[in-house]
């Protein structure tokens, strides 16, 4: 956002003269930071984090193009601090946990060529699955590489405390 600055008797002030606060900020490299009007904030802003630490850097950088591509596509379908991928109202219905072929029928690719992402970001720990008495009822994302809110939940990171494998029999 730019703005044009005035000055009048030693004070800047913006284009509809209002009075602005000069500042320092000293942030380390690679951090950034954002500025909220108070006034025009809403409480509930929802918004998707991209984890931009140093480690978080290093993981995505482990990732394959194909498996970026598919992370990404992904992603509008985060559910609120949870991570789960849901439906949004036009793709399944609105918070419904997405099934396979859905995921399939988003990102535009065969179940064949899913699986195989699909297995990689599972062993890589960047998806992982919740379990209703043994079946499969969700698929969540690692929030160490993408989290929709503010803090993710312990069971949520409990999700990726154990490594799985992806059989055929489990999809829906």
């Amino acid at each position: 956002m730019s703005t044009n600055v005035r000055w009048h008797n030693d004070r800047p002030y913006d284009e509809n003269g209002e009075e602005l606060e000069k500042i320092e900020i000293l942030k380390r490299k690679g951090q950034f930071f954002r500025l909220f009007d108070q006034e025009n904030i809403k409480r509930n802003t929802k918004h998707i984090k991209l984890r931009a630490a140093r480690r978080q850097k290093r993981l995505y950088e482990q990732l394959t193009l194909e498996e970026k591509g598919f992370l990404f596509s992904l992603l509008p379908y985060l559910e609120w601090e949870t991570n789960i991928l849901v439906g949004d109202g036009t793709v399944e219905e609105k918070n419904k946990p997405l099934n396979f072929a859905r995921i399939d029928e988003i990102i535009g690719v065969s179940a064949k060529f899913r699986r195989k992402i699909i297995q990689s970001l599972v062993d890589k720990k960047v998806l992982g699955f919740i379990t209703v008495r043994n079946k499969r009822a969700a698929i969540v994302v690692n929030p160490d590489y993408a989290l929709r809110g503010v803090k993710p939940d312990d069971a949520l990171k409990q999700v990726f405390d154990f490594e799985m494998d992806l059989d055929e029999e489990d999809e829906e």
